[in-house]
């Protein structure tokens, strides 16, 4: 690791965000995670990097005297070019009914931007959720927690900061997938740039679709459905489970030729290895019984369970809707977004850590199985996700640590070619020893005016300096002021 670009990734999970970052050619010398499945996946598919289990809620000076000598140890250096990581979104996300201020989780930020001051990283990386944004740290809603990871950067010397909401969907994902990214430096000539869509066609967007994204994996469908797949012969039972570890047609398009794992070029992962693969990983078929098939074979495209209700409201008479009910078709609970049929013409919407319930294949009547859900994401086929296909979901704080099954270690990670353009970026700046073109004295005027105002990500993005240029020019450097001038109240349109 002595002659490469290095990283330290705080809450690894299964290494979706580090994935991207190691097909840019970057390592990870040290991975900390807290979930055992989560840390027998990243083994498996970086087995150079030091995984180590790790509640980063008590990470003391020691952890930090063990990781200096680590990286040390590994590199030759006392420093690393990148420390990023994603915590837990849980506290942050619009999707968690429970979510309250003063969650402990709120600050978990805080050990990332305490591991690269140590570490004195070129870059600091954090991904979460766009939610962070308007959720505030405490009850009285004196402070927003955006503003407060601002702020802890600026106070460790992090004073260049940017940010900005990258969409999965036009880096070659076939998920519209928001997040928000964050990118700071102590260094006052780093570019913090970001990576150019790529996914457009006549100035539109031309986003990969679940129907590109499936095209070459078996068209089965549940075992017990009595409409058969065009590959149902290649259906295997292995104890209770059914499998397929057979492909059921050739790649035909770039994304499915990436998942292949064939060099060649998709987004941003240009120059791939060759680590093509015959066999089938994690395609395991979900065992519905006949209610649930029933259920699914009514759904139409884009129709989650609550949309499918509310339509039969309207067709059948009340008799007819109650006896659904009664025989449990037709659910009579209240989660509505569940059980979403997919469609094949678009991408996928967000794929999370209930993905196993909340996604209906677009053709077949059964949930995804656990290899297409990491298609969804962005995942290639030769990464192996380790541990058991599916477990009851854990919801509360006390069931974290004990394991994260295949839906859930997938549906929480970073696309891996979100990844990999962000990767793209920062490898670029720091190999070319590309030059910021700005006055650093101007960038930490707008940083300090963005966390003394409260302004939010969107204001950001749509804020014009000087009436010609947004905020986001004098962050990332992209235009150059005279050292004289002084950054002032902007009017956001």
């Amino acid at each position: 690791m002595k002659n490469n670009l290095n990283i330290v990734e705080l809450f690894s999970g299964p290494g979706g965000l580090g994935l991207g970052f190691h097909m840019q050619g970057f390592n990870t010398v040290v991975a900390y995670e807290y979930e055992e499945d989560c840390i027998d996946t990243y083994s498996a598919n970086f087995p150079e990097a030091a995984v180590i289990k790790k509640d980063l809620f008590q990470f003391s000076d020691e952890d930090m005297k063990t990781l200096k000598k680590l990286v040390l140890q590994k590199t030759g250096k006392d420093s690393v070019d990148i420390v990023m990581g994603g915590p837990s979104c849980r506290s942050f996300s619009s999707a968690n009914p429970k979510k309250k201020q003063g969650d402990p989780r709120d600050f978990l930020y805080r050990p990332l931007i305490k591991v690269a001051s140590n570490l004195n990283a070129k870059y600091f990386v954090m991904e979460n959720v766009a939610d962070i944004n308007n959720k505030t740290s405490d009850d009285h809603h004196e402070k927003k927690i955006f503003h407060l990871i601002l702020d802890d950067l600026y106070k460790e010397g992090f004073k260049y900061i940017n940010c900005d909401l990258l969409n999965a969907a036009d880096y070659g994902t076939p998920q519209t997938r928001e997040r928000l990214i964050i990118i700071a430096t102590k260094d006052p000539n780093l570019p913090l740039t970001f990576p150019k869509p790529l996914f457009f066609q006549n100035s539109e967007p031309r986003w990969l679709t679940v129907e590109e994204a499936l095209q070459d994996l078996p068209k089965v469908t549940a075992p017990k459905d009595t409409t058969a797949g065009e590959h149902q012969h290649l259906l295997l039972q292995e104890g209770k489970s059914y499998v397929c570890t057979q492909f059921g047609d050739s790649p035909k398009n770039n994304y499915t030729k990436y998942c292949r794992g064939r060099v060649g070029s998709h987004g941003y992962v240009t120059n791939q290895a060759d680590q093509s693969t015959d066999e089938l990983y994690n395609f395991i078929l979900p065992d519905h019984t006949t209610r649930i098939i029933k259920r699914y074979s009514l759904l139409r495209e884009d129709e989650s369970q609550g949309l499918l209700r509310d339509r039969l409201e309207n067709e059948l008479s009340k008799e007819e809707l109650q006896a659904l009910i009664d025989a449990k078709i037709i659910s009579a609970g209240t989660f509505r977004q569940k059980n979403r049929r997919l469609p094949l013409s678009k991408p996928s919407r967000t794929v999370t850590s209930h993905v196993r319930e909340e996604l209906v294949h677009p053709v077949y009547n059964r949930n995804l199985t656990a290899r297409e859900a990491a298609r969804l994401q962005g995942f290639p086929d030769w990464y192996k996700f380790e541990g058991i296909n599916q477990r009851p979901y854990k919801a509360t704080s006390e069931d974290i640590g004990n394991g994260r099954d295949f839906y859930q270690q997938i549906g929480d990670a970073v696309p891996p070619l979100l990844s990999a353009a962000l990767a793209y970026e920062l490898k670029k700046n720091l190999i070319e020893k590309k030059v910021a073109g700005y006055c650093p004295q101007e960038r930490t005027s707008v940083i300090k005016w963005i966390i003394d105002n409260g302004i939010t990500i969107q204001e950001i993005k749509r804020s014009r300096v000087f009436d010609s240029f947004t905020l986001n020019d004098v962050l990332t450097g992209t235009i150059q002021f005279d050292s004289v001038r002084i950054i002032q109240p902007v009017l956001l349109v």
